[in-house]
């Protein structure tokens, strides 16, 4: 079944692709905004597009998928992979070169193109991706994390989490074990940004479950940081999995204000590519633009739409100051809507592997439909939408 609605899924990129030239200069988010300017390059950073406020460049992460296939080769090579939500270290394809944009002439500064830095900044808004730009991180090495005093270095393992803008906003985490044989018990928490963890925390965590099943879970984590002029609160909840694993399952609760508004929402994943023993901790980022996304899935007899609502590749459930259901409709050519349905999003869908489900029943087979989902996530984040063109397959006999 998942393999059916990854499959439809490609092909709706590769379709998407193979029109670039009739709209290459569509450039969209993650959300599906539409980016406005041109593009003059690109590279390892991202996408590099002159705006009508100056050159800007796009990380790949904060560009739709449709976008990134277009313009970022190894993206494109490794595109079943990156379906399947394998790690980037396992995607191996060599990438082509022949998408690489090179960059005509050195991008113009603001005050060049007749833009004043006051214009350039733009106006104030309360959207949080307006607010900030990330500042580069460079990652710790396992070996230089402070104030750890390990059992097993050799078993031990690491990640990190980025939660605020600035370069110092990581929270670093190693998780200590007994021996290959031992569940990681043993929790030391750092983070050069965050008053509570300048020092190392060491945590005890609790066991509970039997077998193979048995999980540790250890404290909540808290954190804080300013987006421009808005306040994110994070509060970690992690647990680590199984016997001689590299799982981390993580739920976090984000709380965005600013004065007296504020919006709540929860993310969730799984996370398998924690390093063990020696090397560079790897860090994940955890606000991004949210990405809604749909594919149709006719595995089981009955047309159905299945996707997830995601930030930063982690699932993402509304709570609190924004919407907590996505509308999705089927329209047909002449705008007659054949399937409309508003679908509750919440944290029982972790366990899932779609959050979102709408059973299609009324469509007709064999005839083209417009498929638009959307989902307004409040003063923060704005609305995320998804548009593709599906066909109900003809029944099998």
């Amino acid at each position: 079944m998942r393999a059916k609605l990854h499959i439809a899924a490609l092909t709706a990129v590769i379709a998407l692709a193979a029109q670039a030239p009739a709209i290459a200069q569509e450039v969209r988010l993650a959300n599906g905004m539409v980016v406005k300017g041109e593009v003059v390059g690109s590279g390892s950073d991202g996408l590099q597009i002159k705006t009508p406020l100056g050159p800007k460049t796009y990380s790949w992460e904060t560009l739709s998928p449709s976008t990134r296939y277009r313009y970022q080769p190894v993206f494109r090579a490794n595109y079943s992979s990156v379906l399947r939500g394998l790690p980037a270290h396992m995607r191996t394809n060599e990438p082509d070169t022949e998408a690489v944009i090179e960059t005509p002439e050195p991008a113009q500064e603001p005050e060049a193109a007749g833009v004043t830095p006051e214009t350039a900044a733009g106006p104030d808004t309360s959207l949080l991706f307006d607010q900030f730009e990330y500042q580069h991180i460079t990652p710790i090495q396992s070996g230089a994390f402070p104030g750890v005093d390990l059992r097993s270095a050799a078993y031990a393992s690491y990640i990190g989490f980025q939660y605020g803008p600035g370069r110092d906003d990581v929270l670093y985490l190693a998780f200590d074990t007994k021996g290959p044989t031992e569940l990681s018990d043993v929790l030391f928490v750092y983070s050069p940004g965050a008053a509570e963890f300048k020092s190392t925390q060491r945590i005890t965590g609790f066991k509970k479950g039997s077998g193979s099943a048995r999980v540790v879970s250890y404290r909540k984590l808290k954190t804080s940081a300013a987006f421009g002029n808005i306040t994110a609160n994070m509060e970690f909840d992690v647990e680590t999995v199984g016997l001689m694993t590299n799982e981390l399952t993580l739920t976090l609760t984000v709380e965005l204000s600013r004065e007296k508004t504020r919006s709540r929402f929860t993310l969730n994943q799984k996370f398998s590519d924690l390093l063990h023993g020696a090397g560079l901790i790897p860090v994940k980022g955890v606000l991004d633009l949210p990405m809604l996304w749909l594919a149709l899935d006719s595995a089981e007899g009955t047309p159905r739409l299945a996707g997830n609502l995601n930030m930063s590749n982690m699932k993402m459930a509304p709570r609190d100051g924004m919407d907590n259901r996505v509308v999705i409709t089927l329209t047909d050519e002449n705008g007659a809507t054949a399937h409309k349905e508003s679908v509750r999003l919440d944290t029982a869908s972790f366990v899932s592997p779609y959050g979102i489900v709408s059973e299609v029943r009324k469509a007709q087979p064999e005839v083209a439909y417009t498929l638009k989902a959307s989902i307004d996530l409040g003063p923060f984040l704005g609305p995320a939408e998804f548009e593709d063109q599906v066909t109900i397959p003809k029944p099998e006999r």
